[in-house]
């Protein structure tokens, strides 16, 4: 998936404030397409707070780049019809940027162990996952 490291867009369509079952499925293979949105890897996810609006995180910057680029996107869903979508970029600027999970951490950090709530040290999380 692509949260890690992510470039988001906003994403709202004309099915109005109640979206169908599954709309996150089809979104999800819509802009993974190269050829039906200009996409590639990405994630799609709800909007907290904004049941009608989505948030679709790709990976690497110039995908999203690509879905912005398109201008006109459609999804279509053989049993509930076309939906037009408007594709926009987030507002907040550092939301616009690599989300903050995905900056860079210093090699300090990257070597600290984990530890429990007593202390103990449980794990060493490196560079290369636990070892």
């Amino acid at each position: 998936m692509a949260a890690s490291g992510s470039f988001p867009l906003l994403v709202e369509g004309s099915w109005g404030p109640d979206p169908p079952k599954n709309l996150i499925n089809k979104l999800q293979v819509y802009f993974q397409s190269r050829k039906k949105s200009g996409g590639g890897e990405c994630e799609v996810v709800p909007e907290p707070g904004n049941p009608a609006r989505f948030r679709v995180l790709f990976s690497p910057e110039d995908v999203r780049q690509n879905v912005l680029e398109r201008g006109n996107h459609e999804l279509v869903w053989q049993e509930k019809g076309t939906f037009k979508l408007t594709v926009l970029m987030p507002t907040d600027p550092e939301e616009a940027s690599a989300s903050k999970k995905s900056r860079k951490e210093s090699p300090e950090e990257v070597r600290k162990p984990r530890r429990d709530s007593k202390g103990h040290k449980v794990a060493f999380q490196g560079m290369w996952g636990s070892q």
